[in-house]
């Protein structure tokens, strides 16, 4: 089952099935959404928390996949907490939200009037602030707002669990790397590593290429994100070790697959040849009858 699929059930089961409600081990709310630093905003949004990654899915455009250790902080919307180079009210001002176009390919331009009133001094528990690091290593802001208010102490909680972080807390580079988060990370890559094993030791060679390669993304994705942490050495070692074992086993597995199966097909081989020998020298035989 491809992650796509598995998206694509959470959206579909979200709209049949109560919209907190837990699939495995992921998580979606419905919303809005704002990059705040760049202008985009999303009328319809979704927040998918899923395998501690939470993946921000606008309608009609590209999702965002946020690693845990990509975000910096979370918090809730106020005009502290929201505030970016300028005032949202002024860029209002001169970017007032219109749309543009006929008919059906009318598109909304400027800054949502929502976007504007989630600065709001007075804070409301649905809408968040998320800041974060994005793949190119430039500071991001996302604004989130819940349009079901009484998920919002769920969706805390999800990224609490994601984050490691409480709200309001931030992250520091250099800082520790949390016991919690530590074994959070191990335990993946055991996990992982613990069902190509069994693959292989069953003989689906073909079967466990590609959760190899989603072991080595998530080591390297992961000790990409744990570098700003002091002595990420100890945790990027043990998970890249433990990866290497892991293809390790499978490669001396397939080899000795093969061996044994080329070592039957031989044997195989001989076995015929030696039938195909009797048949001759039987066949010859019978002429001394004539």
């Amino acid at each position: 089952m491809t992650k796509n699929y598995f998206i694509f059930l959470n959206i579909i089961l979200s709209f049949l099935l109560p919209s907190n409600l837990v699939l495995a081990r992921s998580q979606l709310y419905e919303g809005k959404c704002g990059f705040l630093l760049s202008n985009i905003f999303g009328e319809k949004c979704n927040a998918l928390f899923n395998k501690d990654i939470l993946t921000i899915m606008p309608k009609g455009g590209p999702q965002e996949r946020i690693y845990p250790t990509q975000i910096e902080s979370f918090s809730l919307s106020s005009k502290e907490t929201i505030k970016v180079n300028q005032d949202l009210e002024k860029w209002q001002s001169l970017f007032p939200e219109q749309s543009k176009g006929f008919l059906f390919f009318k598109k909304k331009e400027g800054i949502p009037k929502w976007v504007v009133d989630a600065t709001s001094k007075k804070v409301r528990e649905h809408i968040f602030v998320i800041n974060y690091v994005d793949n190119y290593l430039l500071p991001r802001k996302l604004l989130f707002i819940l349009e079901d208010e009484s998920q919002a102490t769920a969706m805390q909680l999800s990224l609490r669990k994601t984050t490691g972080l409480y709200l309001g807390e931030k992250r520091k580079p250099g800082s520790s790397l949390s016991p919690s988060f530590s074994r959070k990370i191990t335990r993946e890559v055991e996990r992982k590593a613990e069902r190509i094993m069994g693959l292989c030791a069953a003989g689906l060679h073909e079967d466990s290429l590609p959760v190899i390669s989603e072991l080595n993304a998530y080591v390297d994705n992961t000790i990409n994100e744990i570098s700003i942490f002091e002595n990420y050495e100890v945790i990027a070692d043990k998970i890249d070790a433990d990866a290497i074992k892991t293809i390790a086993f499978c490669e001396n597995k397939k080899v000795k697959d093969l061996t044994k199966e080329s070592k039957a097909k031989r044997l195989s081989r001989v076995k015929e040849i030696e039938q195909r020998k009797a048949k001759r020298i039987e066949a010859f035989d019978m002429f001394r009858s004539y």
